[in-house]
């Protein structure tokens, strides 16, 4: 279960409400045909994580970059294409000068039965693939200029292109993920799960033993396999789950330093501020004023 949802791709404007060329949010769904129209720093924030509340299909125009995904770096290139479905934990670490990206969101709310296991799905489109998908966006696009126009019709249109999105995703990874299993080795495949285990329940079990269990090993054996595959303890992927949790409510929420503590099982708030600055050099309260 995670701490909170934080924001939209509204939510991720440098200026909230900021309107440019090639950018259009109407009633829970937003369009960006262009993003070479807007100045990085006035979408993103590098190094900053945020948990994505609404579902997002990004195709990469030109370019490439960069985001920790669960944790987990994941580098987007030209001719990609990606689906991120609510809950996702994303940092931007970095991004080609030259990248470029179209991107649909849509609110839930906005959406009927649409359900996928990952938290996202990456995958390269064919050169039919990647018109079929401009064709959704650029009508769109001309839909979107209308203020008048119902939203529901709005909603039918990104809804139909998250659909077809995911049929040739799912497609995709279907044959990806057979790959994979037949070259990835055991231990890479036993990182993947804990990683998995931890984004699930990294805001209530702080204990290596946990997830020792639930992959029924020892703890001490598990760390060992965890550290060989990524060259990080247990306990360091632990707490960077928990800073990044921390970090993302401080900067998208009001929630009161005693209060995300108590969300994230934190003995009290006393110890959850040392844990803070111990790691980041910054009380909460600083790294909130900061942002």
């Amino acid at each position: 279960m995670k701490l909170i949802d934080t924001i939209s791709m509204e939510g991720t404007l440098y200026e909230p409400g900021k309107r440019t060329e090639g950018v259009w949010l109407r009633q829970g769904l937003g369009l960006m045909m262009d993003s070479k129209n807007i100045a990085q720093e006035d979408w993103r924030k590098y190094n900053e994580p945020y948990r994505a509340n609404d579902w997002q299909v990004i195709l990469v125009l030109e370019g490439s970059y960069t985001s920790r995904y669960n944790l987990l770096d994941v580098e987007r290139t030209k001719g990609q294409l990606i689906i991120q479905r609510p809950g996702l934990l994303i940092t931007h670490t970095k991004a080609s000068s030259d990248v470029n990206l179209r991107t649909l969101s849509i609110n839930p709310e906005l959406l009927g039965n649409i359900t996928m296991q990952d938290y996202y799905l990456l995958f390269r489109l064919t050169e039919e693939q990647r018109k079929c998908v401009l064709s959704y966006f650029d009508l769109m696009e001309q839909q979107v200029k209308n203020y008048n126009l119902d939203v529901r019709i709005l909603s039918d249109l990104g809804s139909s292109l998250l659909r077809y999105a995911l049929q040739i995703g799912q497609e995709s990874f279907g044959k990806k993920e057979k790959q994979s299993q037949e070259t990835v080795s055991r231990n890479t495949l036993i990182f993947r799960e804990f990683i998995s285990l931890l984004n699930t329940h990294g805001t209530k079990e702080h204990k290596i033993a946990f997830y020792a269990d639930q992959l029924a090993m020892t703890p001490n054996y598990l760390n060992s396999l965890i550290k060989q595959v990524s060259g990080q303890t247990m306990m360091s992927w632990i707490n960077e789950y928990l800073i990044a949790e921390i970090k993302a409510t401080l900067s998208h929420s009001d929630m009161s330093v005693e209060n995300i503590s108590d969300a994230l099982y934190f003995p009290n708030s006393a110890f959850f501020c040392k844990f803070f600055k111990k790691h980041t050099g910054l009380t909460p309260s600083q790294y909130r004023k900061s942002k």
